[in-house]
């Protein structure tokens, strides 16, 4: 199946249903597009089961492997947000707590090294093996410099390779202790961490585990003034522009300095993810409206935890480790005809709508 439909379609398998309402040939393409697309999403799916109770059978993993190859296919070039990712001082305490409190003298992996710090805050609290991986290329070759100048590349495995294409015994001479992983975005789900983390427990021993081990989503209710508008609403004071104020209405958009929080209600856990379990690739959350009353937004969120330790992307009552870079979200609510609110995840998004 052409990869470009692999992905459009793994994107929002939803899309398919809309094809049903297309007349012509190209409707015909696009519903015959989708029904093998399910049928490769079926056959996937089928994989990741048999892996599951199979976890040293090569031939399942490499053609999991293998479809994940068309669908997230080699890059070489850089990426701005790794520069972000180094001046955020509370996410690299995180990992670098993370990694004093856990690698020492233990067999250790690393899923996405990027230019390499977490990576070297590992070494320096000496694991008896270190293996880590970095698709794309450019990064690798950048993080593959750091190692050699600062005299560390003999102190571990370093492999230009995604985690589904590493392999026990092929790639790595041992199964792990810990696998470290930092794979989130402001949408949490959006590169696909939940699939990568599956798939990678074929690497760990039988008592190994994910750091950090438990996500979640989480959501507090809030009353907001959107300042974006200001300078417009100075200028023509001689209009009306409160119609501006829903102009985000049902939308996810960025919680800047645009925003001003005047109230806001307790968190709520929308979905708790345990790393280290069986967990589901998709779920779905209803926040019924009477919770919502009398409220604007829903500040969206996300937190990874492992024991004490949790790391955020917003400032609230229990996160220890705020980071910057990631940025949170606000769901802009019609306050004058609440509906319950609907939050879906699959492998690659996260969807927040009305009913």
């Amino acid at each position: 199946m052409p990869s470009i439909l692999i992905k459009y379609y793994l994107l929002d398998a939803r899309q398919g249903a809309r094809c049903q309402g297309l007349y012509g040939l190209s409707g015909v393409i696009l519903i015959i597009s989708y029904n093998l697309f399910m049928d490769s999403l079926k056959l996937l799916e089928s994989l990741e089961e048999k892996l599951k109770t199979h976890p040293d059978d090569l031939g399942t993993a490499k053609s999991i492997a293998k479809f994940y190859q068309k669908l997230n296919p080699a890059i070489n070039h850089a990426t701005n947000y790794f520069i972000k990712m180094y001046q955020d001082k509370n996410r690299n305490l995180f990992y670098k707590e993370l990694a004093q409190k856990n690698t020492q003298n233990k067999d250790v992996m690393e899923i996405g090294t990027g230019l390499g710090l977490i990576a070297y805050y590992i070494l320096q609290t000496k694991p008896s093996y270190f293996m880590t991986c970095e698709l794309n290329r450019h990064s690798f070759l950048k993080a593959e410099e750091f190692f050699k100048t600062n005299n560390l590349l003999d102190k571990l495995v370093l492999l230009n390779k995604s985690s589904f294409e590493i392999f026990y015994p092929e790639d790595t001479e041992k199964k792990f202790d810990f696998i470290i992983h930092e794979l989130f975005a402001s949408n949490p789900f959006a590169e696909g961490f939940l699939p990568i983390i599956m798939n990678a427990k074929r690497l760990l021993k039988t008592q190994g585990k994910f750091l950090p081990g438990i996500f979640k989503l989480k959501a507090i209710p809030v009353n907001y003034i959107n300042h974006q508008f200001d300078g417009v609403k100075n200028e023509l004071k001689q209009l009306n522009l409160d119609c501006y104020n829903n102009y985000y209405e049902n939308q996810l958009i960025s919680l800047d300095q645009n925003i001003e929080i005047t109230t806001k209600a307790n968190s709520i856990t929308v979905f708790e993810i345990d790393l280290n379990s069986d967990f589901k690739l998709n779920d779905q959350f209803i926040l019924k409206k009477d919770t919502l009353a009398g409220f604007d937004g829903l500040i969206v969120y996300f937190q990874a935890i492992e024991g004490d330790m949790i790391l955020s992307n917003y400032n609230d009552e229990d996160s220890n480790y705020i980071c910057d870079h990631w940025g949170s979200s606000i769901f802009v609510l019609n306050n004058k005809h609440l509906k319950n609110i609907e939050f879906q995840y699959d492998r690659t998004k996260l969807e927040i709508k009305p009913l």
